[in-house]
């Protein structure tokens, strides 16, 4: 895939930096918009558009050959990821939580499906490594929080914004987001350029870490939730 492409998932930053900057000077500013609608954009757009994008960009690069990014098509699900993402940014500040934004919302759920399950499809061709290990982990934790958003929009829709229920979601999603399938994916990055740079580690502490992981990202959860 074409490396200038990672000018997209930083003018994604960029977005998200304004973004975050005009809603910190809501209280000496009239916003257009509603402050809660920015901070969905904001929050979705940090997640989708710059992580996202950036993360799915490397794995591409570092673990496949491009015969296998020509037969998978990764480069035209990047495009279409990239305009489903503008959807969502544009959505969740026009509206919050409604129609369109969930609709953007589930189209990129399903891309993000796509992608993992021809990753997953190409990677058996791929030598087994520790740095593969970490990334399959990362994205089966993906998955799993790829979860939390349906909920969230279902309870959203049903006016239980501020329940339990729908506090749990948000945390669960964050978490398991962030100790989960960023963590694990950038691990496993690391230990892909370790492996390329030929640098040796110690193979047994590292699956201690890898094990003790989802242990603290599923109680951090629970803290939160409980809180």
């Amino acid at each position: 895939m074409n490396g200038t492409w990672s000018k997209i998932s930083l003018l994604f930053l960029l977005v998200i930096a304004l973004v975050g900057t005009l809603m910190r000077l809501s209280p000496f500013l009239h916003l257009p918009l509603a402050y809660d609608h920015l901070l969905h954009a904001h929050s979705h757009t940090a997640f989708q558009g710059w992580v996202y994008t950036a993360m799915m960009l490397l794995l591409a690069n570092l673990f496949l050959s491009k015969e296998q990014i020509q037969s998978g098509k990764y480069a035209p699900q990047f495009k279409l990821t990239v305009v489903v993402i503008v959807g969502v940014l544009v959505s969740f500040a026009m509206q919050g939580y409604g129609l369109y934004s969930i609709v953007f919302s589930t189209m990129f759920q399903l891309l993000n499906y796509c992608f993992i399950f021809r990753f997953f499809k190409d990677a058996r061709q791929l030598p087994a490594s520790i740095s593969l290990r970490w990334v399959k982990a990362g994205l089966r934790l993906g998955l799993l929080s790829s979860l939390a958003p349906f909920a969230i929009g279902a309870l959203s829709a049903k006016g239980m914004g501020g329940s339990e229920a729908y506090q749990s979601a948000v945390y669960f999603f964050l978490h398991f987001q962030y100790n989960g399938w960023f963590q694990f994916v950038a691990v496993g990055l690391f230990f892909k350029w370790l492996e390329m740079d030929g640098v040796g580690f110690d193979a047994k502490m590292q699956s201690y870490f890898m094990l003790c992981s989802p242990s603290q990202s599923y109680l951090h959860t629970c803290f939160h939730s409980w809180a």
